[in-house]
C-alpha cells in the first residue's frame, strides 16, 4: 500500500508517514477535535459572558441599596431579597459553568490549556463574586441593626407599620436593652404592646401596655396605652374591665386626641356592644 507523509497539528507539529487511509482517519480526527475545541471555547465564553452580566446586575442591585439609606424598612427589605435572589441565581450558574468545565477536562486530554484558561477566567469571576455576596452580607447586616439608635428605632417603627409585628418587636425590645436611658424608650415598650394588639394577642397587649403606665406615668404615651388597654379588654369581650380605663381617659386626658376615641369605645361597652 502506498504510504505518504503528512503533517499534523494538534497541540505541536508532528510529522510522520502513514497510509493513505489512516492520514484521511487521522485529518477526520483532527477537524473533529478542531470542532470540539471550538464549540467548547464558544460554550465556555457564553457561560462566562453570562456570569459577567448577572455579576454587574448584582454590583448595581448593591449600589442601589447604598443609595437608598433613607428609604423604608420595607423598601430596604424587598432591594435586599432581590440582591439575595440574583446573588444566588449567579452562584447557581457558576457552579454550573465549573461542571461543564471539569467535565470538558476530562473528556480530552487535548483541550487542557483551554480548560486551564477557562478555570483561570472563572476562578477571577468567583473571587469578585465572593466579594460581592461579602458586601451584601454586611450591608444588610447594618440595615437590620443600625448602630445608630434613631435609625434603630425609625427601623423597628418601618417594620411595625409594615404589618412585621414579630420583628418589630424583636427590634423595639433590643432597642430598650442597647439605650435603656434613650428617651424614646417609652415609646418603643407603648409600641411592643401594639405589636401584640396587632396579632390580636391581647393578654400579652394589656400586659405590654400596663408596662408603660406603671414604669413611666409621665410619658407621653400613657393615655393611649390606657386607651389601647381598654380596647384589649373589649376585644376580650370584658367590657367592665374596659370601662374604668376608657374613663381615666376622659377624666385626666379629656384634651387629648384619644379622649374622643375612648368616649366612643366608652359608649360601646355601654350599649353592649365589645368594640376592638
Amino acid at each position: 500500500m502506498k504510504r505518504i507523509c503528512v503533517s499534523i497539528f494538534v497541540s505541536a507539529l508532528v510529522v510522520a508517514c502513514v497510509t493513505q487511509e489512516e492520514g484521511q482517519l487521522m485529518r477526520h480526527d483532527l477537524d473533529e477535535l478542531k470542532a470540539d475545541r471550538a464549540k467548547l471555547q464558544a460554550e465556555q465564553e457564553s457561560a462566562l459572558k453570562r456570569i459577567d452580566a448577572k455579576i454587574a446586575e448584582v454590583s448595581s442591585a448593591l449600589d442601589d441599596l447604598n443609595r437608598s439609606a433613607r428609604r423604608t424598612g420595607a423598601d430596604l427589605g424587598l432591594e435586599v431579597d432581590k440582591a439575595k435572589q440574583a446573588v444566588a441565581e449567579l452562584r447557581g450558574l457558576f457552579e454550573e459553568t465549573q461542571h461543564k468545565i471539569e467535565a470538558n477536562a476530562q473528556s480530552s486530554a487535548a483541550t487542557t490549556a483551554l480548560v486551564q484558561s477557562m478555570s483561570t477566567a472563572a476562578e477571577a469571576r468567583e473571587k469578585r463574586l465572593a466579594a460581592i455576596e461579602n458586601a451584601l452580607q454586611a450591608d444588610q447586616q447594618k440595615r437590620e441593626r443600625p448602630p445608630d439608635k434613631d435609625a434603630f428605632y425609625q427601623l423597628a417603627l418601618a417594620k411595625l407599620n409594615g404589618g412585621d409585628f414579630a420583628g418589630a418587636r424583636a427590634m423595639f425590645e433590643e432597642f430598650a436593652k442597647k439605650w435603656p436611658d434613650a428617651s424614646l424608650v417609652p415609646n418603643a415598650r407603648y409600641w411592643i404592646g401594639e405589636s401584640h394588639y396587632g396579632e390580636k394577642d391581647y393578654a400579652n397587649a394589656i400586659l405590654g401596655f400596663q408596662s408603660v403606665v406603671k414604669d413611666y406615668p409621665k410619658a407621653d404615651k400613657v393615655p393611649d396605652a390606657l386607651l389601647k388597654i381598654g380596647m384589649s379588654f373589649a376585644a376580650l369581650k370584658q367590657c367592665r374591665n374596659a370601662e374604668p380605663f376608657f374613663e381615666q381617659v376622659l377624666h385626666v386626658y379629656g384634651a387629648r386626641s384619644v379622649a374622643k376615641t375612648a368616649k366612643e369605645k366608652l359608649a360601646e361597652c355601654k350599649r353592649g356592644h365589645v368594640g376592638g
